[in-house]
């Protein structure tokens, strides 16, 4: 029994890789959604419980298509926008110029990405990033990304340190195959009010990190400014955690994350999975990125994006990478 679990451990994880490289189709994330309001109605699965039901597991309240188009978040009107719109996204675009990092998904190959930072900070040819975006795994790995080398190791034990039970619990949930609560707590253990002050302070500066998630309700991205929602503090560390887990959470797999949202004089909860299921492919389409690759810039390929279409510089220069990327040869 014992070889047993120990071999199905192995075969989730492998599962889990897949579907992040290879996220379901958005069709079945949005049933998904739909299906994850009707379990709240229906009885307990058999089996035991948590002792205290969160409060994520509360009934939502209903809301129209047009309250989730003006739905913004609560005492932070600028925390993100719809990733589809290059309108809104023109509002965050970064005062600081400089290149764009963006880092994608891939599962346990996101320990590539790690490697990618720790030795182009080796090498002194890192730059600083006007822009960090993160997806997925990267998103994991965005923060820390963000505030530079002096954050290498942290990413280098993340990926050496932390197994699959530090990630999730091999028990099934009303809505997923199994319980995201260790990952949940890893998150709320690196993500504190100092690293959020921080990121605050870098945003101030005029840089910009980016997370993005899918709202499995509207089926559309959602690019998150976290650097908007750092400079709140304490009002903002909550939030800032559940987009992360969010943007890592696969859906049938992982629970949605439900984020609370205001629109037309009510509150109601968006629910919120995994990124790649609406950024599958190229990380900054950008006319910018097209112009570089056309005159032979250094950029590597992705396999996952985080923002939509706009031109940030005519200058700017994109850094993507994580699982199947080359790295970029230096930055001068």
């Amino acid at each position: 029994m014992q070889r047993l679990r120990i071999f199905s451990g192995f075969a989730v994880a492998l599962i889990l890789c897949a579907l992040v490289m290879s996220p379901p189709p958005l069709e079945w994330a949005s049933a998904h959604a739909q299906q994850f309001a009707a379990a709240k109605k229906r009885v307990e699965r058999k089996g035991s419980a948590p002792k205290a039901a969160p409060k994520e597991q509360q009934e939502r309240a209903t809301f129209t298509a047009q309250d989730q188009d003006a739905a913004v978040i609560p005492g932070i009107p600028d925390a993100r926008i719809w990733g589809d719109s290059e309108k809104e996204f023109a509002r965050l675009l970064p005062q600081a110029s400089g290149p764009w990092l963006a880092i994608s998904g891939g599962g346990s190959d996101g320990a590539y990405g790690a490697g990618v930072l720790t030795g182009w900070s080796e090498s002194g040819l890192r730059p600083e990033f006007a822009v960090v975006t993160g997806v997925s795994i990267g998103a994991l790995i965005a923060p820390f990304a963000f505030l530079g080398p002096r954050y290498d190791e942290v990413i280098h034990k993340n990926f050496t340190t932390i197994g699959a039970a530090d990630i999730f619990e091999d028990r099934t949930t009303r809505d997923s195959l199994f319980d995201y609560w260790p990952l949940k707590r890893v998150i709320e253990q690196q993500v504190t009010p100092a690293l959020l002050s921080e990121i605050a302070a870098e945003h101030a500066r005029g840089r910009r990190l980016f997370v993005a998630t899918t709202n499995l309700d509207a089926g559309r991205r959602v690019v998150w400014n976290m650097g908007a929602i750092a400079a709140r503090g304490e009002e903002g560390l909550r939030l800032f955690r559940d987009v992360l887990l969010a943007s890592s959470s696969i859906p049938g797999f992982f629970s949605p994350v439900p984020i609370e949202v205001e629109a037309n004089g009510k509150k109601f909860h968006e629910l919120h999975g995994d990124g790649t299921l609406t950024s599958p492919s190229s990380s900054c389409r950008t006319r910018c990125s097209r112009r570089a690759a056309r005159r032979g810039r250094r950029s590597a390929s992705s396999t996952s994006s985080s923002i939509p279409s706009s031109d940030p510089s005519s200058k700017c220069r994109i850094a993507t990478f994580p699982a199947s990327s080359v790295a970029p040869s230096a930055w001068r």
